[in-house]
């Protein structure tokens, strides 16, 4: 399977989920200013910490700011240019809420009168200011483990501070190819081989039954861009035609997006270890799915699989949870230690329990439609939870990132508002292109 581009449709699908969203996408801006003081408090660190960046509150401006920390205004302001040629004015507003690049303060001079002599001495000052969330590991989490290759081999491109792009929407998207199937879950259940329905993996091509946050992140190429530097396993059931062979998916396509515009109330990165399941739960049927299949052309949302054209594509998407309750990184059902957002008179608001905000992830596999009998197909989960056409379909994430890399594309593209596509990682690098999975492109008999 060579490597691809984003097809026509996949461009068009991508518009078409932008436009869908974008009646969301400006809610949380009238709160701004009470959840700002908010953030404030559940972002400050206990000690004096070096300022990267800086959210801004009301009623500052860039010259406000740049003396607040001490650094040069026309070095803050050009530091956050929005174009190649122009620095914003420092009587100007930056914005309510922004998170801004801070550049290294600049030393003042500061004068010492003694009994003989008058002295000038050069002093930098260190500022407990409103910063990026902290490092520190929550409670039930572990610690990151650092990659054991050369990161910067898998990345194209030169780091540098590139302009913000006026988005209102923070967003990452990345793609990763098929990997490999097995009847294994080492969220559900872990250490026991073949266990599960079966599923079709992407991004880690070692995830087995017994797979944890260590094996992740030490073992296994990746079908994602970026090669190992996202060893997540990314998984789902496998689609199944009337003859009982597993329809083999073009591509996953990924998004870690900030839909809610809560840019005043950090995005928190994933911790090490973390993992989650979302769509249809067996274990509470009425419970909404965020679950979505349709066609590319025909974009009619649906909970069962849909009979596209010969030619189109078929895709099923799932919406995960966006807010955590900041202390495990799973839980028994695997799903509780997260929550989706409520929307409380229109406003996006975490429920309580759950204060941080996540990356919102959504994963859309694809698979192209080759049949004019799709509608009668199933999915490996449909029998053992008691449907028929695609209602039972879910998926699992297991992160594996690395992390100074998450990290870069939470800040640069998600809580900065830059619109990253195809494993751009919002700092002038992209995540390169990889091709790792060699097996059947269409159908192939179940393992």
């Amino acid at each position: 399977m060579s490597a691809r581009q984003p097809s026509v449709w996949q461009r068009k699908l991508w518009a078409a989920w932008e436009r869908e969203k974008v009646m969301k996408i400006r809610v949380g801006v009238i709160i701004a200013t009470v959840v700002a003081l908010i953030a404030v408090q559940q972002w400050s660190v206990a000690a004096p910490v070096t300022v990267t960046h800086y959210q801004v509150q009301t009623g500052e401006t860039w010259r406000s700011i740049a003396t607040q920390l001490g650094v040069s205004e026309t070095a803050l302001t050009c530091a956050n240019r929005t174009s190649s040629t122009s620095c914003p004015s420092v009587t100007a507003s930056p914005g309510v809420g922004r998170i801004i690049h801070v550049p290294p303060a600049t030393p003042s001079p500061t004068t010492t009168t003694t009994a003989a002599t008058t002295t000038t001495a050069a002093t930098t000052t260190t500022m407990v200011m409103p910063t990026t969330p902290p490092t520190t590991i929550p409670s039930g989490t572990q610690q990151p483990i650092a990659s054991n290759f050369d990161v910067n081999a898998w990345l194209n491109g030169t780091p540098f501070n590139p302009p913000g792009n006026g988005d209102s929407t923070g967003q990452f998207r990345t793609q990763c190819e098929f990997s490999h199937l097995a009847y294994d879950d080492p969220i559900v259940y872990p250490g026991q081989p073949h266990a599960a329905h079966l599923h079709q993996f992407f991004g880690n091509t070692a995830v087995n039954y017994a797979s944890t946050y260590q094996s992740l992140r030490t073992t296994g190429g990746s079908t994602c861009q970026g090669g190992p530097v996202n060893r997540t396993g990314y998984w789902t059931p496998t689609l199944m035609n009337t003859a009982g062979q597993v329809v083999v998916p073009a591509l996953m396509t990924v998004y870690y997006k900030d839909e809610s515009n809560l840019a005043v109330r950090p995005i928190a990165s994933f911790p090490p270890g973390f993992r989650y399941i979302a769509g249809y739960n067996s274990a509470n049927p009425s419970a909404p799915t965020h679950l979505n299949w349709y066609c590319a052309t025909v974009q009619v949302k649906r909970q069962t699989i849909p009979s596209c054209p010969v030619g189109d594509q078929i895709i099923a998407s799932v919406a995960f949870p966006e807010c955590w309750n900041g202390t495990q990184v799973d839980s028994p059902d695997h799903r509780s230690h997260t929550a989706y957002l409520q929307y409380i008179n229109g406003v996006p608001t975490c429920p309580a329990g759950y204060p941080k905000h996540l990356p919102e992830l959504t994963e859309l596999v694809i698979w192209n439609a080759t049949s004019a009998d799709e509608s009668t197909w199933t999915i490996s989960s449909d029998a053992m939870m008691g449907k028929t056409h695609g209602e039972s379909f879910h998926a699992d994430w297991f992160g594996a990132w690395d992390t100074p890399v998450q990290e870069t594309w939470t800040q640069e593209c998600i809580r900065e508002f830059r619109n990253c596509i195809d494993g751009q990682i919002g700092d002038g690098r992209t995540l390169r292109q990889v091709v790792q999975y060699t097996g059947p492109s269409t159908l192939t008999p179940p393992p």
